[in-house]
């Protein structure tokens, strides 16, 4: 069969997903088979990015166990019509909103968390009532073969399916008339995932990055905010698309500032950190170059160790750095923390749109007013203060970022209304007819109109 032909079978059978039992059960198997697969899921992560089975779990499975359980609490009153006001002019009747799926969908999800954000939208589309095409990365081959085996043991095969491959399996399916494409991955990728999208019409989520800034006030809490952003930097190697970026803070606090971050560094990772097991690894050969070559562009103030064949970056700290090096403008994605001084508040504005709409913004202070005009001037998908990270993970808070860091948003409710089209329906009677609106038009139909409406 062709993937064509594969494609048009899904979307034949997207009536089936309409039945809210039929969702609702499987959910239930997805959650049986994080379960059922736990030990499988720890050792794929530890395989394809190192990671430690307490980061695996807070940072995924925890993470996916939660969002089904959100889902299957309120599914049936997230799917119930909401009723509308009517006006007197369109009386007797009703008028309410009905949440439909929107059919068969794309999910493209990258390798960095690769259960979480390959499963985490994949609930919404299955509470939605959708049909799911999910391409996992090939980069994360070892999840990517337990994800497939988790679609083709649990869930409903006329439904969901699971496409391996490199980047040209997602060229092909970027040719079929998805009715919602989900991408999450790079800007530059989601250029073009929003370019074939257009051919079709089809309506996008996209979930990307950007660099996200951390910017220290004079009145913060400096133990504390160090030690929040060397976890939230280096969680995952630094391979997380809302870590900081990069540090701006006044100049007269440098030298305090490294002085924390490495205690920190010491106390999370040894004085070792590649034989720490509570530290990952690099995903492959080309991004640990791309990121080696980052650390020769300023002045190393703290790290700077890499082994190739290890895949192992040293949690890293720069200063020093030239406006116009490339570790200013591309997104960094690996545990290199560059720092920026300024002595003028009013030089962070500028300095943060020369990248302009971050995923995530970061302030730490405890100014009101410095706040309140850090995050008024600057656009960006999500603001936490005086913590790192920690916003993704609260219930009832939309994910998503803003024009080059994103389009639309999810987790919980909002993956819900990601994948679904809320249709307008007005019913009228029959009983009244508006005489009104019926030609032939008067000078006193006028006079009547512009008291009805």
């Amino acid at each position: 069969m062709t993937l064509v032909h594969q494609l048009d079978s899904l979307k034949s059978n997207t009536h089936l997903s309409l039945d809210i039992n039929f969702r609702k059960h499987n959910l239930q198997e997805l959650q049986k088979a994080i379960t059922d697969n736990e030990d499988k899921i720890f050792e794929a992560l530890y395989a394809d990015l190192r990671k430690n089975k307490f980061e695996s779990y807070a940072t995924e499975i925890a993470f996916i166990k939660s969002e089904i359980n959100i889902a299957l609490k309120n599914l049936n009153s997230w799917s119930k019509p909401k009723k509308v006001s009517t006006p007197l002019a369109f009386m007797p009747g009703s008028s309410y909103i009905k949440p439909t799926p929107k059919g068969l969908v794309l999910i493209i999800a990258p390798w960095n968390y690769p259960f979480l954000l390959a499963l985490a939208p994949l609930v919404g589309a299955i509470a939605a009532g959708n049909s799911v095409v999910l391409k996992p990365s090939e980069l994360s081959f070892n999840s990517s073969l337990i994800i497939k085996e988790i679609f083709d043991k649990y869930l409903d095969k006329n439904c969901f399916s699971v496409m391996l491959g490199d980047a040209y399996v997602a060229i092909e399916l970027l040719t079929y008339p998805f009715d919602h494409i989900f991408y999450t991955g790079s800007s530059k990728i989601g250029q073009e995932v929003m370019f074939a999208a257009a051919k079709h019409l089809s309506s996008v989520t996209l979930e990307l990055g950007g660099k996200s800034p951390a910017i220290i006030h004079e009145s913060a809490d400096l133990f504390m905010a160090t030690k929040r952003l060397m976890w939230g930097k280096f969680l995952n190697a630094g391979q997380t698309c809302v870590a900081p970026d990069y540090v701006l803070l006044p100049k007269n606090l440098k030298g305090d500032f490294i002085k924390l971050c490495k205690n920190h560094l010491q106390a999370m990772f040894g004085l070792n950190p590649q034989i720490s097991e509570s530290y990952g690894r690099i995903i492959n050969k080309k991004h640990f170059l791309r990121l080696k070559n980052y650390l020769y562009q300023g002045h190393i103030e703290h790290g700077g160790k890499t082994n190739e064949e290890d895949l192992y970056i040293e949690p890293s700290i720069l200063s020093g750095i030239k406006a116009d090096a490339s570790i200013v403008s591309e997104e960094i994605f690996g545990p290199i923390l560059p720092i920026f001084e300024y002595e003028d508040s009013n030089q962070i504005n500028s300095f943060v749109n020369k990248n302009p709409y971050p995923l995530a913004l970061y302030i730490f202070s405890q100014n009101k007013a410095f706040i309140n005009n850090i995050i008024n001037q600057n656009p960006s998908g999500s603001v936490c203060i005086n913590d790192c990270v920690s916003q993704i993970a609260i219930e009832g808070l939309p994910f998503g970022g803003i024009r080059y860091s994103g389009m639309g948003n999810y987790h919980g409710y909002y993956s819900f209304s990601a994948f679904s089209h809320f249709k307008s329906i007005h019913q009228r009677a029959n009983i009244l007819d508006n005489p009104l609106k019926y030609p032939p038009f008067s000078t006193n139909k006028l006079k009547a109109v512009r008291w009805v409406l």
